[in-house]
């Protein structure tokens, strides 16, 4: 078997584990919208930041299988010789445009929505830096929960990784 088959099935394993621990936050952001209680929407986000707390250990998974992605499909465009073609390099660029608007339209909110809960929060991108808790804000929590988007990032994570899967698949340029 060629290493280049090896690299595909790394690459396909490492964003199926990505995408299994994007499951606890996406059902989040749909709970979070029929809930309106402090103390059961604190519960909530500490479940969606599990997967992704760098402090846990599948925080770490995470930051680990992230860097899996990116490796194995750079790999996978040296080995193939796929560099000469548009299709990676134009799925380098969707994959950053979902990345950032993931950040935006849901880690921002749910940041925000932690620090107006009074809960501790994260400030900092590159590296995190968590914040101790503040004093709890009504109007500040009605305004994050009004900002979270799910069936918005549901569309455009879903589509972008659909643009994904196609170039990949069918390699139009």
């Amino acid at each position: 078997m060629s290493i280049y088959l090896w690299l595909v099935f790394v690459h396909v394993l490492s964003i199926m584990v990505f995408l299994l621990l994007h499951g606890a936050v996406f059902t989040v952001t749909y709970a979070l919208r029929q809930e309106r209680g402090p103390e059961r929407i604190g519960v909530l986000l500490d479940l969606s930041l599990a997967s992704h707390d760098s402090r846990r250990a599948l925080g770490r998974i995470f930051q680990i299988t992230f860097l899996v992605v990116v490796a194995s499909g750079v790999a996978l465009m040296v080995v193939g010789g796929w560099w000469r073609w548009w299709w990676p390099w134009l799925s380098i660029a969707v994959f950053l445009a979902l990345a950032l608007a993931m950040t935006e339209m849901g880690r921002l909110p749910m940041e925000q929505l932690r620090r107006a809960l009074g809960l501790p929060w994260i400030a900092g991108r590159t590296k995190p830096d968590w914040k101790a808790p503040e004093a709890p804000d009504q109007a500040a929590t009605e305004a994050a929960l009004a900002r979270l988007r799910p069936t918005a990032l549901t569309v455009i994570g879903v589509g972008g990784f659909a643009v994904l899967l196609w170039l990949m698949m069918f390699r139009p340029f």
